[in-house]
Order: structure tokens, then C-alpha cells, then sequence
């Protein structure tokens, strides 16, 4: 039986978490006895025995060490297909609210200790509930992910002409979505949200929108404490939320 030395293996699969280490061990063992494969007993002489165990073993140590890189390669597919569950939303593609406020809390702490700015827009669908009652749930999921569609392009959009902004689009849930622009100051606020409203009615998609700059809640340079950033992550949301109900209700009454 010829085994071949396993130097190799895939980096990524020997450095799969759990695996490493017995993945390692098995290589070193494995490696001891091609040496003795060679040279068992220092003069070049085997016995049958020996030629036999040896054998034996090389192969035991061979399915082991293939053992452990599939399932370390399906450990990383699991892990893989968790992180996909938990930062992506099913339905439309968009971050999910979990990955969202991690995200926020990110950002608000690198935005106070560098003194720099954050764009926070709400997105409302207009007409859910409308088309749930007229027309079933599965129209009304339509228009939901027929509006994450149009959020998605007009981030997009944003991401291509202002290149030296991250654009993070998420939905919250239900027929709410959100737009986060760090770095992002108040002078782009008012463009911002035109672009976005436009790009939606060109989809068919009504949106009420509310946007707030980080700027207007919180001072920035100073220290960045926990207490801080989630007071000011909170503000934050609360100031586009509440601009975009004021928006809901300016399309309300001008229907």
C-alpha cells in the first residue's frame, strides 16, 4: 500500500475549529510511519508482519484523517449556513434586524470616537395591510419583497455615485426597512431621501421615509462607553422612526 503524504491537505480544512489539533496529530503519525514504510528497523529488512501491521495501521490512520477533514468541512457548511440564517432575512434578501443592530452599535462607537457622522433612513411600506385584506397574504408578501427589491436598488444606487460611503440595507421586519449610511453627513439628507423615494415610485413601491443624522443626538469625540452608544443608537432610530410616521402621514392626507 503506497500513502501519500498528506502536506497537501487544504489549509482551510486543517484549520477547520475542533479539528486542528487531532487533524495535526494524525499528519505527524502518519508521516512516522512512511518513514518506518522505508526503513522499519534501520536495515532495510521487513518482515511479512511488520509489512502487514504496518500497512494496517497507515490505512486506519488514512480513513481517521479523512474523517476529520469531512467533518470539519461540514462544520464549516453548518457554521456558513447559520450566519446566512441569522444576518440575512428569508423572505427578501435584505441584513436582518439581528445583524442590523450589531451593526449599529458598531458604527455608532467608530462614529463618536473619530468624530465622524451617520445617515439613518426609515423606510415604511404604504398599503400592506390594504392588500393583505383585498387581495390575501401572498400579495401582500409580494409587495414586501417587491419593496426590498426597490430598497436594495436604490441602495445600490447610492453605493455606485457615492463610492466613499458603505450603504447597509436592512429589513426590520413586517413592512419596515432601513438605509444606514456611516460617514455620511447631514448635507446628504434631503438628496438622500429624494433619490430613494424617487427610485421606489419608479417600482410602483409608496414609502413613507424619516431620516436623522447621528450628529443631531449625540456630540461627537468623545469616549465611546457602552452606556453612550446605546443611548445614542436608540435616539438615533427613534429620531428616523419618528420623522418617518410624520411622512406617513403627510402622503396619507395628500392622497
Amino acid at each position: 500500500m503506497e500513502f501519500k503524504d498528506p502536506k497537501n491537505i487544504n489549509p482551510k480544512l486543517r484549520q477547520s475549529d475542533g479539528n486542528k489539533e487531532h487533524t495535526d496529530r494524525l499528519v505527524s503519525r502518519i508521516r512516522q510511519i512512511m518513514q518506518l514504510q522505508r526503513n522499519p528497523r534501520g536495515d532495510g529488512i521487513r518482515t511479512t508482519d511488520e509489512i502487514s501491521k504496518l500497512h494496517q495501521r497507515v490505512e486506519e490512520l488514512d480513513n481517521a484523517l479523512k474523517e476529520a477533514l469531512r467533518s470539519g468541512a461540514e462544520k464549516d457548511t453548518r457554521i456558513a449556513f447559520l450566519e446566512k440564517k441569522v444576518n440575512y432575512d428569508s423572505m427578501t434578501g435584505l441584513h436582518s434586524r439581528l445583524y442590523f443592530e450589531d451593526r449599529l452599535l458598531e458604527e455608532v462607537s467608530r462614529a463618536i470616537r473619530e468624530n465622524k457622522d451617520i445617515l439613518l433612513i426609515f423606510a415604511d411600506l404604504n398599503g400592506l395591510k390594504a392588500a393583505n385584506d383585498s387581495m390575501g397574504h401572498e400579495a401582500g408578501d409580494k409587495l414586501i419583497t417587491d419593496a426590498a427589491r426597490a430598497i436594495k436598488k436604490a441602495a445600490d444606487n447610492i453605493r455606485t455615485s457615492l463610492r466613499e460611503y458603505d450603504v447597509v440595507s436592512a429589513r426590520m421586519g413586517g413592512d419596515e426597512f432601513i438605509i444606514m449610511m456611516p460617514g455620511a453627513g447631514t448635507s446628504y439628507k434631503d438628496a438622500i431621501v429624494r433619490r430613494i423615494n424617487s427610485l421606489c415610485e419608479k417600482a410602483g413601491i409608496s414609502v413613507a421615509l424619516g431620516a436623522a443624522n447621528l450628529s443631531e443626538v449625540v456630540q461627537g469625540g468623545s469616549i465611546p462607553s457602552n452606556t453612550l452608544v446605546g443611548k445614542a443608537s436608540k435616539e438615533l432610530k427613534s429620531l428616523a422612526d419618528e420623522r418617518m410616521y410624520e411622512d406617513k402621514v403627510i402622503k396619507k392626507g395628500s392622497k
